[in-house]
């Protein structure tokens, strides 16, 4: 869990969910007012036995790059978007084919913030 935090890079990185699944473990990579998130090929999807958990969640999180990314087999939301801090999110060249719901966005975040290539 990234909090409080800026100018924060992960590259070329995998989550594998281990069994048994820890009662902590929910998503693979959760960010909570974050100024400054590169993600550049992350790969995961949810953690084993917690329903619609996401594999990344973002709230009121600015300047974040979503870049080269792979959803897992199974997944359900690869990416949460909550907050309506958040904004001027990049997602690029991802292949989230396998998650059913590639992106969730709250309502409270404007549409502007999100920008998808």
């Amino acid at each position: 869990r990234l909090e409080n935090a800026r100018n924060i890079q992960f590259r070329n990185f995998t989550v594998v969910w281990g069994e048994p699944a820890g009662p902590d473990w929910k998503q693979a990579l959760s960010a909570d007012n974050v100024d400054g998130l590169v993600l550049d090929g992350f790969s995961a999807g949810q953690a084993p036995g917690k329903g619609d958990n996401p594999s990344i969640t973002l709230n009121n999180t600015r300047r974040v790059r979503i870049q080269n990314c792979i959803a897992q087999p199974g997944t359900g939301t690869f990416l949460r978007i909550d907050g309506s801090e958040s904004e001027k999110i990049v997602l690029l060249n991802n292949d989230l084919s396998e998650a059913q719901s590639p992106t969730s966005v709250g309502k409270e975040v404007r549409k502007e913030a999100v920008t998808s290539y």
